[in-house]
């Protein structure tokens, strides 16, 4: 293989000066930077690496008291020289020094490494944007995946996501079999995916899905990014996604889901990073046959937003065989036999939606022109809208036939004193 020239820029809000390393330190392909505590809880990262290579190859990014384990950057084969620029994001634990080790896998001759204190005028043209990344193209889950779709049934549904949709089989995918039928369903979920991998997987499956369309397609996709890209770039690319899908499937009726909270120590900082994606996401509800779900407050405490650990496994992050069996497939499941009901009502969703806004801009109002009674009503509301969606899954569930109906108060209020257009305040 040939020698890999590699120049790094690191990037860190606040850091006083550039730290230079050693040609030694550079060449011995495992070197870290030490990241004091006062730097802040967000540490941006922004690379510029210039290399050859034969092979693929990975820039390995390990830190240590963080909330992601490892970040990878996987580099094409280039026999000419190529310069390729990304970015990528750690969220350090406050107060305590961090340490971000870098490996290689690959032959690599580190040539510059640095950690500045400002992002560099021109920069922004090179944030990843979301194109296909086809490094699960000889993934052997991938072309189970497509052995899968390729004996299911009419127009099947199909899960689209990452490890925590990978992670819904066996025992804890039996119960979706049974609502849908074994060759009704296909789990199109691989660990560790992104968007962009995602985007290549339905690329490679084009002809497939134009084939036998699937009645629904879910994505459940996108924490996996939000280490490494801003909430507008990961808005552009589920909505790329969801542009592919229905270039292949028009007719396919799609399910966003917002993304699951996280972590213990970190929950704060990760979700600080997660409400901002989920409100994005949530903007697709105005497409045609694009409904957008979460299930967080399932997921988490109502007072400190802390998680239900029995829903998880150790890590703060994948689900646990009940988070699956009591949350993951009831939500899910039911969100599909709600949107595939020939009974559902034809503005369910937009009414639901103009609902949850309506509430959120009288709260907002009632704090800043305090009114105590105003403000518990609409938390009573709020926290009111989790149960109802339950309750109307459950129900669709249980019974094909049930037909959904809006909240009472949301009726009365529409009734007796009209409902203007909800627009949330900046």
């Amino acid at each position: 293989m040939k020698n890999i020239l590699v120049a790094l820029l690191f990037l860190a809000v606040g850091s006083a000066a550039a730290l230079e390393f050693s040609e030694k330190d550079l060449k011995s392909n495992n070197f870290a930077v030490k990241i004091p505590a006062e730097k802040g809880i967000e540490l941006p990262i922004f690379c510029t690496v210039t290399y050859t290579a034969e092979k693929p190859v990975e820039i390995i990014f390990k830190p240590v008291n963080s909330v992601f384990r490892y970040r990878t950057k996987r580099l094409p084969a280039a026999k000419e020289a190529k310069t390729v620029t990304f970015s990528m994001r750690f969220f350090t634990q406050s107060g305590v020094e961090t340490s971000v080790e870098v490996k290689s896998k690959g032959a690599f001759d580190f040539q510059k490494f640095q950690l500045v204190n400002e992002w560099q005028k021109g920069h922004e043209q090179y944030l990843n944007t979301m194109v296909p990344d086809p490094a699960r193209k000889r993934n052997p889950r991938h072309k189970a995946i497509k052995n899968d779709y390729s004996k299911a049934g009419k127009n099947p549904v199909v899960l689209f996501g990452d490890s925590l949709t990978d992670n819904w089989r066996g025992e804890h995918f039996a119960r979706m079999k049974e609502i849908f039928g074994g060759n009704g369903i296909v789990n199109a979920g691989i660990c560790g995916d992104r968007i962009e991998h995602l985007l290549w997987r339905m690329n490679d499956m084009e002809e497939m899905l134009k084939a036998n369309p699937p009645s629904v397609a879910v994505f459940f996709i996108g924490t996996n990014n939000s280490g490494g890209n801003t909430a507008d770039e990961i808005l552009y690319g589920m909505e790329n996604l969801v542009r592919t899908l229905r270039g292949y499937c028009p007719q396919t009726k799609v399910i966003v889901l917002g993304l699951a909270p996280r972590g213990l120590a970190f929950a704060r900082k990760a979700l600080r990073h997660i409400d901002p994606v989920n409100v994005r996401y949530r903007t697709l509800a105005d497409w045609k046959d694009v409904y957008y779900y979460e299930f967080s407050n399932d997921l988490m405490n109502p007072d400190d937003r802390a998680l239900k650990m029995d829903f998880y496994t150790n890590d703060a992050l994948h689900f646990s065989g009940k988070g699956y069996a009591e949350v993951i497939t009831p939500n899910v499941a039911g969100m599909i036999k709600l949107v595939q009901s020939p009974k559902l009502p034809a503005d369910f969703f937009r009414q639901m939606d103009r609902w949850q806004k309506y509430l959120q801009v009288r709260y907002e109002a009632s704090l800043q022109n305090p009114n105590l009674e105003e403000q518990l009503c609409c938390e009573a509301h709020l926290k009111d809208l989790p149960v109802f969606w339950r309750k109307t899954l459950d129900s669709v569930l249980a019974d094909p036939g049930f037909v959904p109906v809006l909240p009472p108060e949301y009726l009365r209020q529409q009734k007796e004193e009209g409902l203007p257009p909800a627009v949330c305040p900046e």
